[in-house]
């Protein structure tokens, strides 16, 4: 007679937990969007990135975003110079250029420094960037 009783009542339970999971669990992050920046044509770079490098830059921002993307962050304007990018993104209360750098041993662009606010020359130096680089990549970001 118990095992009438026990059976019923453990698959209830199990199933109770298993919809508890599936109903509790954290939920996927908003999607990162992308707004249409014109291109910039006032580079001082001697060759153009290709748009392929631009979006290389930003999917591999969105990787490292998409884990976490708690302020609705969105990207905007994409500048690419030698092996550096600085990448614009704002979110609903805050916004930056993050600083990536091409890994040639990993082949695809990795995050140097996520950013928050605008970046100088002094900071990109700071940060490993060569001279004329930094020079480059802030004067092809529209601030």
């Amino acid at each position: 007679m118990n095992k009438k009783i026990i059976i019923p009542a453990l698959l209830l339970v199990a199933v109770a937990v298993v919809g508890a999971l599936f109903f509790l669990r954290p939920s996927a992050p908003a999607p990162i969007t992308q707004n249409n920046i014109p291109p910039v044509d006032n580079s001082t770079v001697s060759v153009p990135p290709s748009d392929a490098d631009e979006l290389a830059v930003q999917a591999a921002y969105q990787r490292a975003l998409y884990k976490d993307n708690f302020d609705n962050v969105r990207l905007y304007q994409t500048v690419v110079s030698g092996s550096y990018a600085l990448q614009e993104w704002r979110g609903d209360t805050v916004g930056g250029e993050a600083l990536l750098k091409f890994d040639t041993i990993q082949n695809e662009w990795v995050i140097v420094s996520p950013g928050g606010g605008a970046w100088s020359v002094d900071g990109l130096v700071e940060m490993g960037v060569p001279q004329a680089i930094a020079a480059g990549l802030l004067s092809g970001m529209l601030h």
